[in-house]
């Protein structure tokens, strides 16, 4: 499957998104966003969760590095908006 994200894209997270943590940054292994908010994109590949099969891509939002599943956030186009195709 072709990476739909590349390192440092810009990217929207729509509100009610689950996003995982690594347990050792933070005391919250997991939140889910109550509001949209945008992120930075930190790997050109996914990473497939063996367990459930989602591809999962790192983004960093809200001071921290996150897991969040490929499809629940969108590519933002050059005017900041989200690029939802």
């Amino acid at each position: 499957m072709i990476d739909k994200f590349s390192e440092g894209d810009l990217v929207y997270i729509p509100q009610a998104v689950m996003m995982w943590s690594d347990e050792t940054q933070n005391n919250t292994p997991y939140l889910k966003t109550e509001r949209p908010t945008t992120g930075v994109c930190l790997t050109s590949h996914a990473i497939i969760n063996p367990k459930t099969n989602d591809r999962l891509i790192q983004i960093y939002a809200k001071g921290q590095s996150w897991a969040v599943q490929e499809k629940d956030v969108y590519l933002m186009d050059k005017k900041g908006q989200p690029s939802v195709s």
